[in-house]
């Protein structure tokens, strides 16, 4: 489901296509100290309809995190 801002309706967004790709690393060093990072890449297509073609809304297309 997606919210169309013109119409203010739900609209059916149908099929989508979910493509990308992750990296993670972990870091410990022997005084129990240790560290994680994450990067993700990822590219989420409407399949059909109206939409066909248009990334989606509200998922992000890179996410980078750290600890």
């Amino acid at each position: 489901l997606d919210f169309d801002v013109a119409t203010f309706r739900y609209v059916n967004i149908g099929r989508s296509v979910h493509r990308g790709a992750e990296l993670g690393l972990t870091w410990e060093a022997p005084d129990r100290w240790s560290a994680f990072g994450n990067f993700t890449q990822q590219q989420v297509l409407a399949e059909n309809g109206q939409f066909d073609g248009k990334q989606l809304k509200a998922i992000p297309r890179r996410i980078v995190s750290a600890e």
